[in-house]
């Protein structure tokens, strides 16, 4: 093989690398409709404050039958919560809570709706395993903190 041919081969080896390196990074990327419609997310802190107070801890009071519960986002923009394996009445339905999502603000602000009543949050964290939400709310002077985490 000549000189040129080499070179012009080395040329095109390396072209090929580096476009089969770039696709497989942007085959790993999801966006942030697929990472929340993966899977179920259980709810593993919360936590609020009130005009900047200390945060306090409200996992602590969240009872035991419901740290289970399973929530879900489907691709169809609904949700459903479910009562996971423990349910706190076993008369009560599997699936206790349904409604819709969306996201607004490019995908950083999760709004959900039902029984005429709307919710948005922020988005602070959204990967494979963790999602974390924060809250603000004013009313008159006082204002409340509420964040959330899940993971799967």
């Amino acid at each position: 093989m000549s000189k040129k041919n080499s070179s012009i081969f080395l040329l095109f080896f390396m072209l090929l690398i580096s476009q089969s390196a770039c696709k497989k990074e942007s085959n790993n990327f999801k966006t942030n409709t697929q990472l929340i419609t993966e899977k179920s997310w259980i709810l593993v802190s919360y936590r609020y404050n009130f005009n900047n107070g200390p945060w306090i801890d409200g996992f602590v009071t969240i009872p035991n039958c419901q740290k289970d519960n399973e929530l879900s986002f489907q691709s169809t923009l609904n949700y459903l919560i479910d009562e996971g394996a423990t349910k706190c009445n076993s008369s009560d339905p599997q699936i206790f809570q349904q409604g819709t999502w969306y996201f607004t603000r490019n995908e950083t602000r999760l709004g959900s709706g039902y029984t005429n009543s709307n919710s948005i949050v922020d988005i602070v964290l959204l990967d494979d395993t963790s999602f974390k939400t924060s809250r603000k709310d004013t009313i008159g002077i006082n204002t409340g903190i509420t964040e959330a985490n899940y993971t799967h």
